[in-house]
């Protein structure tokens, strides 16, 4: 069995996923920092509701109706052994366009106040149709627009947001590995977990590729 991963003090897991046409599946994780009282089984439970109610309202219309929402799942990362919580429900795309092709995928980029080398803070998200091309490349720009509107009123709808006694107040980052020197070319994990504060979101005009991704976690 590996080594569980530290505690990250005030921080919450938020997973999102779905399906797409022949059970391909695909998620999304975010992090919200939170204040108060650390959340029971309960809120989180209400927390996993109201982040896929929002997900659904910014991201289902992006999506075409072969692409299914199925869940959200929350974690309180304070401790090892905090629940995790899974709102259970299946929403299909509402888009009328033709869907694109599993491997595809909507890359949003996030910006962080560090400087360095390595992966940055991004997700790759299950959305845009062939109607939203430019070119085989690119996303058109009222697409490029229109996905960043969804990106940016997401987050907002979730920070800051009260949940019983707890508060989520910042959308973050975290990081397990980095921060030292490699070994055998690998980051080592971090003896504390690296959280950032995240300043802004981007759409990358790009499409983008999430074949590695689907059905991990």
């Amino acid at each position: 069995m590996s080594e569980p991963l530290p505690p990250v003090p005030g921080v919450v897991k938020a997973v999102v996923e779905g399906v797409t046409s022949f059970a391909k599946n695909w998620f999304n994780l975010f992090y919200f920092f939170y204040t108060g009282t650390a959340p029971n089984s309960t809120t989180l439970a209400t927390m996993a509701t109201s982040i896929y109610d929002e997900f659904v309202a910014d991201f289902a219309p992006l999506m075409p109706p072969s692409t299914e929402i199925t869940a959200t799942s929350v974690t309180d990362l304070s401790t090892e052994m905090s629940p995790t919580i899974t709102h259970t429900q299946t929403s299909p795309g509402t888009s009328t366009a033709d869907k694109l092709p599993a491997n595809v995928a909507t890359l949003i980029n996030y910006t962080v106040g560090m400087r360095y080398r390595g992966g940055h803070p991004r997700n790759y998200l299950y959305c845009g149709t062939d109607e939203n091309l430019l070119n085989e490349s690119q996303w058109n720009t009222a697409y490029i627009a229109t996905a960043g509107t969804a990106i940016t009123d997401f987050i907002n709808d979730i920070v800051p947001s009260t949940f019983g006694g707890t508060d989520l107040t910042e959308h973050v980052m975290v990081s397990y590995f980095g921060g030292g020197p490699t070994v055998d070319g690998k980051s080592v994990r971090r003896v504390t977990p690296l959280v950032l504060p995240i300043l802004g979101q981007s759409v990358n005009p790009i499409v983008g590729s999430q074949r590695r991704r689907r059905g991990m976690r």
